[in-house]
């Protein structure tokens, strides 16, 4: 009472079938950063404000808050091996995040340090 053994066609065929729909990606989005002092970063980039507005707040100071992106520092001396990281004045800022973590990192390093921050998200 065995049933024929089936080809490798067969069991294709009797899958169920899915369909993938492409993902969308989300909008572009950039920041812009103000200090106090009126000094705006505005780069077309998000990453690159990052990275300049943590290098106008100072690379050591920002070290060290041990603040750390996917698992590696935020700011470090060695470029990521895993991640994107932007290279600036000898050191790498990781950038491996979404804007809006970027916002956030940007938020809780000027609360920590007393920096009076303004960043804002923009389409």
């Amino acid at each position: 009472d065995r049933s024929p053994s089936r080809g490798l066609g067969d069991v294709y065929k009797r899958q169920a079938r899915k369909t993938i729909i492409a993902g969308t990606k989300s909008q572009k989005t950039s920041l812009v950063v103000r200090f106090p002092n009126g000094e705006t970063f505005a780069e077309l980039k998000a990453s690159e404000t990052f990275a300049l507005v943590i290098r106008e707040i100072g690379f050591d100071l920002v070290a060290g808050l041990g603040l750390t992106v996917n698992k590696e520092p935020l700011v470090s001396r060695l470029p990521s091996e895993k991640y994107n990281d932007v290279a600036i004045d000898g050191y790498f800022v990781k950038t491996h995040s979404s804007t809006q973590a970027k916002k956030r990192i940007l938020e809780d390093i000027s609360r920590s340090l007393g920096c009076d921050l303004s960043v804002k998200i923009i389409s």
